[in-house]
């Protein structure tokens, strides 16, 4: 869980997309290599997809 910040790293420029659980994207942005995001959202369960040039992962994202 996180308050809203959170760190990526091993990735040199990427797009972080956080969608909701019926899908609707909740925000958007692109960040370059061992970046802290920051999100201002509601409390809640929502997924987060990191795509580079080769790779997309998408991971659970808990806001407390």
């Amino acid at each position: 869980p996180t308050s809203g910040t959170f760190s990526v790293s091993g990735v040199a420029s990427a797009r972080l997309e956080i969608f909701n659980l019926t899908g609707s994207v909740v925000h958007e942005g692109e960040f370059a290599e061992n970046a802290s995001v920051r999100v201002d959202l509601p409390t809640g369960i929502y997924i987060a997809r990191i795509s580079s040039e080769n790779v997309s992962q998408s991971v659970k994202l808990i806001i407390r």
